[in-house]
């Protein structure tokens, strides 16, 4: 006979079979049997000293003797007051919060069977949850928790939450966090009291024989566990080595303080000598102002192409003289050209383009012939490199080739220890191609793949996704730029955005364009031709770049309308203002220029600041207001141009009613 322990102050009784295969139990009311689960259990009890084994443990209500509660405790130390539960099968928060009443208890969960993994990045291990049930059990549970994983390492459950994890090369899982033991420190913890000697020595040597699987990170796929990951996370970026050949990489959401923690790190790392690599010249002289405040002499910001400039002229001798290539330029370049199609012209400057922008071809011919270019745009390109090889034509892209072909910047790996590079997701393949394969120095790539705003652009890849093998990716999820409730309504808004809020202040989120009324706000729209339209009837304005931009679009409308150009499409252009222009003749567009002038005003006096989306990532404002373009046109950056704008308020981000809204 055998008496089944559970939380009822009655005992069940039932036979043991011992004729059978594997030995079962029989309930004597059900007839049904019981799954072979007693294995580990009655392993774990034979280790208990005798006289502690399976006692009966009683609570008394004094008010009410007929709800006294009893329980078989699996091992209990009447002189310590200890006991310990050995819990295998399904078990109800009740039962546990009743059996724990009767005693101090510590519990021992076995989870062998289950997905558990040790994290290098936080140094903790994570174990799938088995039982719906254990997840509300173990939170009942006053004392200690222990997981059996049947291996050398124990885990100790200080936090009872479960959380949603993703766990590269394998699915997302519901799991337990908690601190890995030996079996020393779960003996002095829990078991040393009831255990035998022999049964303890048996006890670390079956374990001792396995160990837990290690993986280097997991990442937050729940709000709770974004929370509790983004402090690890950013902890290992300050705590790394970051040893030659090293490559980590941080996704790091909008307002999460990616260039503050650049910045930090090259105060940790003050002996190291750091190149501060950016996208744009607006960034690098913010981090180039920030870093001579706080007089950090070890760290050396410059734009990539400021870096190509410096090559240039380290390897040529002479600063180089920019030209640029345009269908409008080329006849002036390669007379040839002079009399061609537009069209022709521009397919010609855009072979080139892609020559210079991969990293796959170092000879024009071989890439005309990978892409089936014409025998005669062939020619064309290869007698535009020759010129460019020659210096006697020098571009942008053309500077960007030549370095790549001439591995220049394997020259960095003397110059400097460390490169850190800032909004990556903006970078291109031939950017990455040299950066990976020919420096060595120690790498930390920052930047937010939903902040990648230049997919329309040559050579543009998503940079996570082209890291070596070698690579860590870490995650930051915290924004420390839009309160609630406006984050949690952001991230709603798209599909895997792991952003939670650690701002102080509320922010609100809304079409209520009244929330405007009174405060100065930035206007952030999509194209320059909304923009203009919208400037040219709302007072009080001031629009970023404005002056550079009004001249650069009325020398486009003269070439746009030139008479060797009167019978372009439309949709020969990738860009909307070309597209604008061509439908606006000279005098709707003086027109529509005088009366914006008779609305801007010095950026003092605005109520309105007119920006670009493209022109004011990685600046905010208190109030923004984003316009209806935004939504307008389908393209591979739509979603990401929408989140950045989102991103940009503090305090109010007003979104302007659309059809769909």
């Amino acid at each position: 006979m055998k008496q089944q322990r559970n939380a009822d102050k009655d005992f069940t009784e039932h036979f043991y079979h011992p004729n059978t295969k594997r030995g079962t139990l029989s309930k004597c009311e059900t007839t049904s049997f019981m799954k072979p689960e007693d294995d580990w259990h009655t392993m774990m009890s034979n280790l208990v000293e005798p006289r502690y084994r399976e006692i009966v443990r009683k609570q008394t209500f004094h008010d009410d003797l007929q709800n006294d509660v009893k329980h078989v405790v699996d091992a209990y130390n009447a002189e310590r007051n200890v006991g310990v539960e050995f819990q295998k099968s399904p078990i109800s928060a009740d039962a546990v919060r009743s059996r724990d009443a009767t005693t101090h208890l510590d519990w021992i969960f076995h989870v062998q069977r289950q997905f558990i993994r040790k994290v290098r990045v936080g140094n903790f291990a994570i174990c799938e949850v088995p039982y719906d049930k254990w997840t509300a059990a173990i939170k009942a549970v006053q004392n200690h928790v222990f997981l059996y994983t049947g291996c050398e390492e124990w885990i100790l459950l200080s936090d009872r939450n479960v959380y949603y994890l993703e766990i590269p090369a394998f699915k997302q899982r519901h799991v337990w966090i908690g601190k890995v033991l030996s079996f020393d420190e779960v003996w002095s913890m829990c078991l040393q009291h009831v255990l035998t000697d022999q049964g303890a020595e048996s006890l670390r040597t079956t374990t001792a024989i396995k160990h837990i699987s290690c993986v280097d990170i997991v990442y937050a796929r729940c709000k709770a566990s974004m929370f509790m990951l983004d402090a690890i996370h950013r902890e290992y970026v300050y705590k790394h080595s970051f040893e030659n050949g090293d490559v980590v990489a941080v996704k790091s959401v909008a307002g999460s303080g990616k260039t503050t923690t650049l910045l930090e790190l090259a105060k940790i790392r003050s002996t190291d000598r750091i190149l501060y690599l950016t996208f744009n010249k607006r960034l690098q002289t913010e981090v180039e102002k920030k870093v001579r405040d706080h007089q950090q002499a070890n760290l050396h910001s410059k734009t990539f192409d400021a870096l190509i400039f410096q090559l240039f002229y380290k390897v040529n001798g002479v600063m180089p003289n920019i030209q640029f290539v345009t269908p409008q330029t080329l006849g002036t370049i390669l007379p040839s050209c002079q009399d061609r199609d537009f069209a022709v012209r521009k397919r010609l400057v855009q072979l080139f383009d892609e020559f210079c922008g991969q990293h796959s071809h170092s000879s024009p011919l071989e890439f005309c012939r990978a892409t089936n270019a014409s025998a005669e745009l062939s020619g064309h390109v290869q007698t535009l490199w020759r010129k460019c090889t020659s210096l006697e034509v020098v571009t942008f892209n053309s500077m960007r080739k030549m370095s790549q072909v001439n591995r220049w910047f394997q020259c960095l790996n003397t110059e400097y220890d460390m490169i850190m590079i800032d909004e990556v997701q903006d970078f291109d393949s031939q950017m990455l191609h040299m950066l990976m394969c020919d420096t060595q120095s120690a790498k930390l790539l920052v930047g937010d793949p939903r902040q990648a705003i230049y997919t329309w652009r040559q050579g543009h890849v998503n940079a996570f996704e082209h890291l070596p093998h070698h690579a860590l990716v870490v995650e930051f999820y915290s924004t420390f730029r839009v309160g609630e409730p406006a984050c949690e309504q952001i991230r709603n808004k798209f599909e895997d955005c792991w952003m939670v809020s650690k701002s102080t202040h509320e922010s609100t989120l809304s079409h209520d364009t009244a929330l405007l009324d009174g405060r100065k706000y930035t206007y952030l729209f999509r194209s320059w031709r909304h923009l203009l339209q919208t400037a040219a009837n709302t007072p009080c304005v001031w629009i970023n770049d404005y002056s550079r931009k009004i001249k650069a679009i009325r020398k486009d409308h003269a070439s746009l309308h030139d008479r060797r150009n009167l019978n372009l499409k439309n949709d020969i252009f990738d860009d909307d203002l070309p597209r604008f222009l061509t439908e606006l003749g000279g005098d709707d567009l003086e027109a529509m220029l005088l009366k914006i002038e008779e609305n801007v005003v010095p950026e003092a006096d605005c109520i309105c600041k007119m920006y670009t989306i493209h022109a004011f990532k990685g600046l905010e404002d208190e109030c923004v207001r984003l316009h209806e373009d935004v939504h307008l046109y389908q393209s591979n950056d739509k979603l990401n141009l929408y989140y950045v704008a989102l991103t940009r308020g503090t305090q109010f981000i007003v979104e302007n009613q659309t059809s769909t809204s």
